[in-house]
């Protein structure tokens, strides 16, 4: 059956696609093109405890893990988070935790890591606001946050994840980059350091054009973005 003409819940949708999703086309694009910024990043911190925020299936795992950095995992899919944590057992004391929950409400004391790591997550939450305000309060003072999303520019209107049983179409919302700026400005505390936009010819890797076309058809336009913050 296909869920293509039905956008699922972020918890729903990747529960069905978790056992498919890192042979999904967008998922090697992800490694190849933002893994590289992320890997940087993860490299210029002190080696302290962070949080994955919207984790999946652990795909930052090897790249925590290199940098000599901790980590708590946090997705609503309990799903992706158990692949998450069978990955995980190849690298001891690198995961502390996995913990399925709302990333609006997240279950954690206050002020206890280091860093937040937050990829692709943001398009699926409608109150980006709330998710900024958890992000401020679980940062140590001088704690910095990466985030990453497809751009609002990009010419998609939700995520498809093909499988052997149908397309899975999950929910999206498009924040434009002007309310995700605001957003973070109007949370006391968080401060923004930097805010980089990737169009396809700043793309590491070129995708082939034959199952990216998208990217082809509009390359003035950027595919995703980049946004460094950090705690006062």
């Amino acid at each position: 059956m296909s869920h293509r003409n039905v956008a699922l819940s972020a918890r729903r949708g990747y529960d069905l696609a978790s056992s498919h999703y890192e042979a999904w086309r967008w998922y090697r694009f992800w490694r190849l093109n933002e893994a590289p910024i992320v890997r940087g990043w993860l490299a210029s911190l002190s080696p302290g405890e962070g949080l994955d925020a919207g984790s999946g299936t652990g795909a930052y795992l090897t790249e925590i893990a290199a940098a000599g950095h901790r980590y708590v995992a946090v997705d609503v899919s309990a799903r992706m988070l158990a692949v998450q944590r069978e990955k995980a057992c190849g690298f001891q004391g690198v995961l502390e935790g996995s913990v399925e929950a709302d990333l609006a409400a997240l279950p954690l004391v206050s002020s206890r890591f280091d860093w937040v790591l937050s990829t692709r997550v943001l398009s699926h939450i409608s109150d980006i606001r709330a998710v900024f305000r958890e992000f401020r309060r679980v940062l140590k003072s001088g704690g910095e946050c990466l985030i990453s999303d497809v751009h609002p520019e990009h010419p998609y209107t939700r995520v498809s994840i093909q499988t052997d049983v149908g397309d899975i179409a999950i929910e999206t919302h498009k924040h434009p980059i002007e309310v995700l700026r605001s957003s973070i400005r109007e949370t006391d505390g968080l401060l923004i350091r930097s805010l980089d936009e990737y169009r396809l010819s700043d793309l590491a890797w070129k995708p082939p054009p034959e199952t990216f076309g998208k990217l082809y058809l509009n390359p003035d336009k950027p595919v995703f973005f980049v946004c460094r913050v950090s705690r006062r």
